[in-house]
């Protein structure tokens, strides 16, 4: 999805999915059984040329990386778009 969206527009994209989670996570752990969610990505995001390199996260929930009582499911992916390179990691706890 982000390598379709104008890189002007990640930062919008971003802060409305970190609404849309914020919002809704209570519904989504509730019926999917998850107690924590983590998403991180870092780049490039929402900048061209030689720009600083941004960091956005959202947190929400449980997780840990210490608790054995917590099961975690790890996502690592990069996202190619027309500035550079993503790094995404996302985190499921359950």
């Amino acid at each position: 999805m982000m390598n379709r969206i104008y890189f002007k527009n990640h930062k919008k994209f971003l802060s409305f999915f970190k609404i849309l989670v914020n919002k809704y996570y209570f519904y989504f752990s509730k019926d999917l059984n998850f107690k924590g969610f983590f998403f991180d990505i870092r780049g490039k995001v929402g900048v061209t040329g030689n720009a600083k390199k941004r960091h956005f996260l959202i947190k929400v929930g449980n997780f840990s990386f210490s608790k054995k009582s917590l099961k975690i499911n790890i996502f690592k992916n990069l996202v190619r778009t027309k500035t550079g390179v993503l790094g995404l990691t996302a985190i499921i706890s359950f």
